[in-house]
Protein backbone atom coordinates (compact mmCIF):
# COMPACT_ATOMS: atom_id res chain seq x y z
CA UNK A 1 0.00 0.00 0.00
CA UNK A 2 2.77 2.43 0.97
CA UNK A 3 4.69 1.58 -2.20
CA UNK A 4 1.61 2.33 -4.29
CA UNK A 5 1.11 5.66 -2.55
CA UNK A 6 4.75 6.57 -3.12
CA UNK A 7 4.41 5.69 -6.79
CA UNK A 8 1.34 7.91 -7.13
CA UNK A 9 3.14 10.72 -5.33
CA UNK A 10 6.10 10.45 -7.67
CA UNK A 11 3.78 10.46 -10.65
CA UNK A 12 2.08 13.63 -9.45
CA UNK A 13 5.42 15.29 -8.79
CA UNK A 14 6.75 14.31 -12.22
CA UNK A 15 3.63 15.64 -13.93
CA UNK A 16 3.84 18.91 -12.03
CA UNK A 17 7.54 19.16 -12.82
CA UNK A 18 6.81 18.90 -16.54
CA UNK A 19 4.02 21.45 -16.24
CA UNK A 20 6.08 23.89 -14.17
CA UNK A 21 9.05 23.56 -16.50
CA UNK A 22 6.79 24.45 -19.41
CA UNK A 23 5.58 27.53 -17.55
CA UNK A 24 9.16 28.48 -16.81
CA UNK A 25 10.04 28.18 -20.50
CA UNK A 26 7.01 30.29 -21.44
CA UNK A 27 7.99 32.96 -18.92
CA UNK A 28 11.51 33.09 -20.34
CA UNK A 29 10.19 33.23 -23.89
CA UNK A 30 7.75 35.95 -22.94
CA UNK A 31 10.57 38.27 -21.95
CA UNK A 32 12.06 37.81 -25.43
CA UNK A 33 9.13 37.32 -27.79
CA UNK A 34 5.87 36.44 -26.02
CA UNK A 35 4.34 33.19 -27.24
CA UNK A 36 0.85 34.10 -26.07
CA UNK A 37 -1.13 36.93 -27.63
CA UNK A 38 0.57 40.15 -26.45
CA UNK A 39 -0.57 43.45 -27.83
CA UNK A 40 -0.12 47.12 -27.12
CA UNK A 41 -3.56 48.68 -27.45
CA UNK A 42 -5.39 51.59 -25.92
CA UNK A 43 -7.41 50.36 -22.99
CA UNK A 44 -10.58 52.06 -24.05
CA UNK A 45 -10.55 50.21 -27.35
CA UNK A 46 -9.72 46.97 -25.55
CA UNK A 47 -12.57 47.47 -23.11
CA UNK A 48 -14.96 48.13 -25.97
CA UNK A 49 -14.07 44.78 -27.54
CA UNK A 50 -11.40 45.39 -30.17
CA UNK A 51 -10.54 41.70 -29.91
CA UNK A 52 -13.72 40.67 -31.69
CA UNK A 53 -15.58 40.27 -28.41
CA UNK A 54 -13.46 37.28 -27.41
CA UNK A 55 -11.83 38.95 -24.41
CA UNK A 56 -13.02 40.90 -21.41
CA UNK A 57 -11.06 43.71 -19.76
CA UNK A 58 -10.41 41.30 -16.87
CA UNK A 59 -7.97 39.55 -19.24
CA UNK A 60 -5.76 42.63 -19.54
CA UNK A 61 -2.61 43.34 -17.57
CA UNK A 62 0.19 45.92 -17.63
CA UNK A 63 3.74 44.81 -18.55
CA UNK A 64 4.74 45.34 -14.91
CA UNK A 65 1.90 43.12 -13.73
CA UNK A 66 2.90 40.32 -16.08
CA UNK A 67 6.50 40.57 -14.91
CA UNK A 68 5.36 40.15 -11.32
CA UNK A 69 3.50 36.94 -12.23
CA UNK A 70 6.57 35.65 -14.05
CA UNK A 71 8.68 36.46 -10.99
CA UNK A 72 6.30 34.54 -8.74
CA UNK A 73 6.35 31.52 -11.05
CA UNK A 74 10.14 31.59 -11.08
CA UNK A 75 10.32 31.86 -7.27
CA UNK A 76 7.87 29.02 -6.68
CA UNK A 77 9.49 26.70 -9.19
CA UNK A 78 13.17 27.50 -8.73
CA UNK A 79 13.34 28.37 -5.03
CA UNK A 80 10.42 27.34 -2.84
CA UNK A 81 9.36 24.06 -4.44
CA UNK A 82 12.88 22.55 -4.48
CA UNK A 83 13.34 23.53 -0.83
CA UNK A 84 10.01 22.02 0.25
CA UNK A 85 10.77 18.88 -1.78
CA UNK A 86 14.08 18.50 0.07
CA UNK A 87 12.30 19.00 3.39
CA UNK A 88 9.75 16.32 2.54
CA UNK A 89 12.47 13.87 1.50
CA UNK A 90 14.34 14.50 4.75
CA UNK A 91 11.16 14.07 6.82
CA UNK A 92 10.26 10.84 4.99
CA UNK A 93 13.53 9.29 6.12
CA UNK A 94 12.59 9.75 9.77
CA UNK A 95 10.11 6.87 9.79
CA UNK A 96 6.34 6.72 10.34
CA UNK A 97 4.86 9.32 8.00
CA UNK A 98 1.36 9.18 9.50
CA UNK A 99 2.57 10.97 12.63
CA UNK A 100 5.37 13.00 11.07
CA UNK A 101 4.30 16.65 11.24
CA UNK A 102 7.14 17.86 9.01
CA UNK A 103 6.27 15.33 6.33
CA UNK A 104 2.53 16.07 6.48
CA UNK A 105 3.05 19.84 6.37
CA UNK A 106 5.57 19.54 3.53
CA UNK A 107 3.23 17.45 1.40
CA UNK A 108 0.44 19.93 2.03
CA UNK A 109 2.66 22.84 1.06
CA UNK A 110 3.73 21.05 -2.14
CA UNK A 111 0.08 20.66 -3.11
CA UNK A 112 -0.50 24.36 -2.45
CA UNK A 113 2.49 25.34 -4.56
CA UNK A 114 1.40 23.10 -7.43
CA UNK A 115 -2.15 24.50 -7.34
CA UNK A 116 -0.74 28.02 -7.43
CA UNK A 117 1.52 27.17 -10.38
CA UNK A 118 -1.41 25.69 -12.29
CA UNK A 119 -3.52 28.78 -11.58
CA UNK A 120 -0.76 31.18 -12.64
CA UNK A 121 -0.11 29.14 -15.78
CA UNK A 122 -3.76 29.41 -16.81
CA UNK A 123 -3.82 33.14 -16.09
CA UNK A 124 -0.70 33.77 -18.16
CA UNK A 125 -2.26 31.97 -21.11
CA UNK A 126 -5.42 34.09 -20.83
CA UNK A 127 -3.82 37.50 -20.31
CA UNK A 128 -3.17 40.19 -22.90
CA UNK A 129 -0.52 42.79 -22.12
CA UNK A 130 -1.72 46.37 -22.61
CA UNK A 131 0.85 49.15 -22.63
CA UNK A 132 -0.27 52.58 -21.48
CA UNK A 133 -0.72 54.94 -24.40
CA UNK A 134 -1.91 58.56 -24.34
CA UNK A 135 -5.45 59.10 -25.54
CA UNK A 136 -5.73 61.95 -28.10
CA UNK A 137 -8.73 63.32 -26.19
CA UNK A 138 -7.07 63.05 -22.79
CA UNK A 139 -9.33 60.24 -21.58
CA UNK A 140 -8.41 57.80 -18.84
CA UNK A 141 -7.20 54.54 -20.37
CA UNK A 142 -5.96 51.24 -19.01
CA UNK A 143 -2.72 51.82 -17.11
CA UNK A 144 -3.18 55.57 -16.74
CA UNK A 145 -3.07 57.53 -13.49
CA UNK A 146 -6.16 59.55 -12.58
CA UNK A 147 -6.29 62.20 -9.86
CA UNK A 148 -9.70 62.94 -8.42
CA UNK A 149 -11.08 65.42 -5.89
CA UNK A 150 -14.05 64.66 -3.66
CA UNK A 151 -16.75 67.00 -2.38
CA UNK A 152 -14.61 67.93 0.64
CA UNK A 153 -11.67 68.97 -1.52
CA UNK A 154 -9.61 65.87 -0.70
CA UNK A 155 -7.56 64.49 -3.56
CA UNK A 156 -6.56 60.92 -4.38
CA UNK A 157 -4.68 59.33 -7.25
CA UNK A 158 -5.52 55.98 -8.81
CA UNK A 159 -3.97 53.85 -11.49
CA UNK A 160 -6.35 51.79 -13.65
CA UNK A 161 -5.02 48.23 -13.90
CA UNK A 162 -6.21 44.65 -14.28
CA UNK A 163 -7.63 42.54 -11.43
CA UNK A 164 -4.44 40.44 -11.28
CA UNK A 165 -2.35 43.42 -10.19
CA UNK A 166 -4.51 45.76 -8.13
CA UNK A 167 -2.85 47.11 -5.00
CA UNK A 168 -5.01 49.30 -2.77
CA UNK A 169 -1.99 50.48 -0.76
CA UNK A 170 -0.55 52.05 -3.92
CA UNK A 171 -3.84 53.27 -5.34
CA UNK A 172 -3.76 50.70 -8.16
CA UNK A 173 -7.39 49.72 -8.74
CA UNK A 174 -9.03 47.23 -11.06
CA UNK A 175 -10.87 48.60 -14.08
CA UNK A 176 -13.74 46.36 -12.98
CA UNK A 177 -14.03 47.96 -9.53
CA UNK A 178 -16.76 50.59 -9.03
CA UNK A 179 -14.19 53.42 -9.07
CA UNK A 180 -12.34 51.91 -12.03
CA UNK A 181 -15.52 51.62 -14.07
CA UNK A 182 -16.46 55.20 -13.26
CA UNK A 183 -13.05 56.63 -14.27
CA UNK A 184 -12.30 54.62 -17.41
CA UNK A 185 -12.93 56.73 -20.52
CA UNK A 186 -13.41 59.98 -18.60
CA UNK A 187 -11.21 63.08 -18.87
CA UNK A 188 -10.05 66.08 -16.88
CA UNK A 189 -12.99 68.20 -15.73
CA UNK A 190 -15.51 65.35 -15.81
CA UNK A 191 -17.62 64.60 -12.75
CA UNK A 192 -18.22 60.97 -11.82
CA UNK A 193 -20.40 59.29 -9.23
CA UNK A 194 -19.28 56.09 -7.58
CA UNK A 195 -21.68 53.80 -5.74
CA UNK A 196 -19.81 52.29 -2.81
CA UNK A 197 -20.94 50.00 0.03
CA UNK A 198 -21.11 52.99 2.36
CA UNK A 199 -23.03 55.09 -0.15
CA UNK A 200 -22.65 57.10 -3.34
CA UNK A 201 -19.88 59.68 -3.67
CA UNK A 202 -19.11 62.29 -6.32
CA UNK A 203 -15.66 63.13 -7.64
CA UNK A 204 -14.16 65.55 -10.14
CA UNK A 205 -11.30 64.39 -12.33
CA UNK A 206 -8.49 66.92 -12.00
CA UNK A 207 -5.72 65.16 -13.91
CA UNK A 208 -5.05 62.19 -16.22
CA UNK A 209 -1.45 60.99 -16.69
CA UNK A 210 -0.01 58.34 -18.96
CA UNK A 211 3.47 58.19 -17.45
CA UNK A 212 4.37 57.43 -13.82
CA UNK A 213 4.16 60.43 -11.49
CA UNK A 214 7.50 61.61 -10.11
CA UNK A 215 6.82 60.09 -6.69
CA UNK A 216 5.85 56.65 -7.97
CA UNK A 217 7.67 53.70 -9.43
CA UNK A 218 6.05 51.02 -11.55
CA UNK A 219 8.45 48.34 -10.31
CA UNK A 220 6.30 45.80 -8.44
CA UNK A 221 8.53 42.77 -8.14
CA UNK A 222 7.21 39.68 -6.39
CA UNK A 223 7.80 39.62 -2.63
CA UNK A 224 7.50 36.12 -1.17
CA UNK A 225 5.23 35.98 1.91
Amino acid sequence: MAAGADKRDRGRLDACARFSAAIDQDATAARRAPSWHVRAMAARGADDGDDGGRRQSTDFITPEGLQRIQDEIAHLWRVERPQVTRDVSWAAELGDRSENADYIYGKKRLREIDRRLRFLGKRVEALTVVRTRPDPNGKATFGSWVTVEDEDGERARYRLVGPDEFDVSRGWISVRSPMGRALLGKQEGDDVEVVRPRGAASFEIVAVQYTPPDDETTEIGYNPP
